[in-house]
């Protein structure tokens, strides 16, 4: 197993467990304006990229329900699969980490056999965390990043999605003839990413990923198997801004240099609530993902602004 299948399996897989080896594996990923599928082909321990079709959706869907925008997305799903030539069927895809309640919860000691046979009641979690109750109509995994005996503490990361949800993406993938086999937390597939291809003597050092995406976009930490996350409050008034770089030759001059300072405001008041509220160390890394066209210029708008490389 690679480190990227080894990092936080447990809490991804939201689909179930695989039920046979992949020769190859189709991914699907929905962007506020486009969507793309590429093919993975297994090369010894990893994975080679071997198909890639990415194009812009008719009309921007942004962070819209799924459910509303459902046949077109099957059907450029299909098209793309079609396009891009793949020859498998088994397929993931990721869905917005706002979809989910995600929480690390502290327990006393408990054995996995133990909590297995506690967590068949789904309100076992919120005797232990507010944020998990009512769960009745959801799907919920979980799993053990720390457990000491002699501590009395088990550290536990739990995931959970409504089945409606979960059905609506799984359905995406049906109706385009694919087969689910991975339903990922899109937080958890950004960590993935990053985690999988840090050299060997940063894997246990803090890091933080900034998501830059229309709706919903977040910092993300990640410190020796904790996960820390909080929504970054960007304006309507930017996030149009932030969708019309693609046309702008130059963000430099004092009406950019305002936009630049507000964004930043806005991920640095995250960046506080982690470090204050979550414990999380003032991060020296972060990795920038954006959903916004035009990297160079979002890279631009908050470059030595973060405190960070």
């Amino acid at each position: 197993m690679s480190r990227a299948e080894a990092f936080l399996t447990g809490a991804v897989q939201i689909a179930g467990p695989l039920v046979h080896q992949q020769e190859r594996i189709v991914s699907v990923k929905l962007h506020p304006d486009a969507i793309s599928v590429l093919q993975l082909q297994p090369v010894l321990n990893s994975w080679k990229l071997a198909r890639l079709v990415s194009w812009a959706l008719p009309a921007p869907i942004g962070r819209a329900s799924v459910q509303d925008n459902y046949p077109l997305l099957v059907e450029e799903i299909a098209s793309a699969t079609e396009e891009a030539q793949v020859d498998g069927v088994d397929a993931g895809i990721a869905i917005p980490a706002s979809y989910f309640n995600t929480s690390l919860v502290t327990l006393p000691y408990f054995s996995e056999a133990e909590l297995r046979k506690e967590a068949e009641d789904l309100e076992f979690w919120a005797e232990f965390d507010p944020d998990f109750t009512n769960l009745e109509g959801k799907v919920v995994r979980y799993q053990i990043l720390y457990s000491n005996e002699n501590e009395d503490r088990t550290l536990v990361l739990v995931s959970a999605l409504s089945i409606a949800n979960l059905d609506r993406f799984r359905g995406l993938l049906l109706d385009a003839n694919l087969l689910p086999i991975f339903i990922e937390n899109e937080m958890f597939s950004l960590l993935n990413g990053i985690y999988a291809r840090l050299p060997e003597d940063d894997i246990y050092k803090p890091f933080t990923v900034l998501h830059l995406c229309p709706g919903g976009s977040m910092i993300v930490g990640h410190m020796r198997g904790r996960v820390v996350s909080k929504k970054v409050e960007i304006s309507d008034f930017d996030e149009a801004l932030l969708l019309e770089l693609e046309g702008v030759s130059d963000v430099s001059g004092e009406f950019w240099e305002e936009v630049a300072i507000r964004l930043s405001e806005q991920v640095k008041q995250a960046i506080a609530f982690l470090v204050e509220e979550r414990d999380f160390p003032p991060p020296d890394k972060m990795f920038l993902v954006s959903e916004f066209k035009e990297l160079d210029n979002v890279e631009a708008l908050f470059a030595d602004r973060l405190d960070t490389t």
